[in-house]
């Protein structure tokens, strides 16, 4: 009784979302290239200097329903890289280095602070914000320019995870049915290994999740 509730109650909010707005929704497909930086074990900081040494290409393809003006749902395919040094950092002597690719799948939600779409061809731009998760897949590499510390231990392989992200942005009108987004997100990525390690249990310093996250420029086409 309580499964068939719940689906009624999703349907009708559906429906709602719908019911005489049909012909407010339209469709957009995208593609972005943007950038990365890390918080983790060995990006400890956060300065200007070394998020710009370590700043690695990320690039998206998405595309997203929206049933009224306001609100839109979404799906996106996102591929990059993460990179960190000691000597970037708190621990300038360790000689920890690493990078990692970031595969991720992820679905979203995206709510127009601005009224934006079909029939608001005077709106040359627009403000939104995102809310989404979803697969998540790296393959840290770790090397030691030193001796090994004796507190962590190493995750050389590929892994799995599920991260969570907000992000907020601009959307730029450059044609009636064309936008250009300009985005910035933060991500949890659900693990604390994103680097290749953890400390052992008994370490003291040890920390939460790892954070990922940067800037993207994106093309979207607007279908009616």
């Amino acid at each position: 009784m309580n499964i068939r509730l719940i689906v009624i109650t999703l349907l009708s909010f559906f429906s709602i979302l719908g019911f005489g707005q049909s012909r407010l929704k339209y469709q957009e497909y995208g593609f972005g290239i943007g950038s990365l930086t890390s918080s983790n074990e060995i990006a400890t900081t956060s300065n200007v200097g070394s998020v710009l040494l370590e700043l690695r290409p990320q690039a998206r393809l998405y595309a997203m329903y929206h049933p009224n003006d306001w609100f839109g749902f979404g799906a996106e395919l996102n591929y990059g890289w993460i990179y960190g040094e000691d000597v970037n950092h708190s621990n300038v002597n360790r000689g920890l280095e690493y990078y990692s690719t970031i595969s991720q799948t992820n679905v979203f939600l995206e709510f127009d602070l601005i009224r934006y779409g079909k029939f608001h061809r005077e709106t040359k731009f627009g403000l939104f914000v995102k809310l989404g998760g979803g697969f998540l897949s790296y393959n840290p590499n770790i090397t030691f320019k030193n001796l090994q510390p004796e507190n962590v231990e190493v995750y050389p392989d590929s892994y799995n995870s599920f991260n969570y992200y907000f992000s907020g942005g601009f959307k730029f009108r450059t044609g009636y049915k064309s936008s250009l987004r300009l985005e910035a997100y933060l991500h949890n990525s659900g693990v604390d290994n994103l680097e290749g390690f953890e400390y052992d249990s008994g370490f003291v310093n040890s920390s939460s999740n790892d954070l990922y996250g940067g800037i993207m420029l994106s093309y979207s086409i607007l279908v009616f």
